[in-house]
């Protein structure tokens, strides 16, 4: 995950070059939303590294009631960081003003609608009129260091 933050910073040095600042802080909603996605990227990687890195069993120490809280908080809180993550990749190319916006591929996209129907885990997911509504929820059983 390396790869990001090096791509983040250099974003950074470049809309740091002071002529590019300078044209980027005239408009002012612009340069907030470049800094605040470039921040939400960074962030979310280090949500990410922490998901891959961690023994969740270690929730295990405790009472089981907030053992499971823990569970479910690292899990939706990751699958959260997820659904952020591509809206800031989405908003810094629109903060850039580059001529094609970023477009998620269908493969995002998909991982898009499931992160919703997991971690959002809506009671009902209304589909279109061909396919069935769908049911969605996490079970506690199902969570361990290898989902």
């Amino acid at each position: 995950m390396q790869k990001i933050t090096q791509l983040t910073e250099e974003i950074r040095k470049l809309i740091h070059h002071p002529s590019k600042k300078r044209s980027l802080l005239q408009h002012n909603a612009t340069w907030n939303m470049l800094c605040s996605c470039l921040d939400v990227i960074e962030d979310t990687e280090c949500c990410l590294d922490a998901f891959l890195t961690t023994d969740i069993d270690r929730f295990d120490d405790r009472g089981q009631h907030l053992a499971d809280g823990n569970k479910y908080m690292y899990i939706y809180g990751t699958l959260q960081a997820l659904y952020l993550q591509q809206d800031a990749v989405t908003h810094l190319t629109e903060s850039l003003l580059l001529a094609k916006p970023f477009k998620p591929p269908c493969s995002l996209k998909k991982i898009r609608e499931i992160r919703n129907a997991s971690s959002g885990h809506p009671t009902k997911q209304d589909r279109p009129t061909k396919e069935p509504v769908r049911f969605n929820f996490i079970v506690r059983i199902t969570y361990t260091p290898h989902f």
